[in-house]
């Protein structure tokens, strides 16, 4: 390659690398910048109406009231002797 083949392409490097510079630091700024207004639409006035429906979901864990005895309170006689040692 000659002199001035070199020369054209790292011109050509040095001029894409300033663009992609002016692009990334100076023209994004520029435009992210304004804010977004919120457009009205379907989907925004079904959110706004509807409500969570996880909020309203019930407990349902049923280790949370485990009896361990089945058997509980089958005992006629349970409560009717108080020990007076105790």
């Amino acid at each position: 390659m000659s002199k001035n083949t070199l020369i054209g392409i790292s011109v050509l490097a040095v001029v894409v690398v300033a663009g992609a510079l002016y692009y990334f630091l100076v023209y994004q700024k520029q435009v992210t910048v304004a804010p977004l207004e919120r457009e009205e639409s379907l989907g925004s006035d079904l959110f706004d109406k509807t409500e969570n429906p996880g909020s309203t979901v019930p407990d349902t864990n049923p280790f949370e009231k485990v009896q361990a005895n089945p058997l509980q309170g089958t005992n006629p006689f349970e409560g009717g002797y108080q020990n007076p040692f105790e």
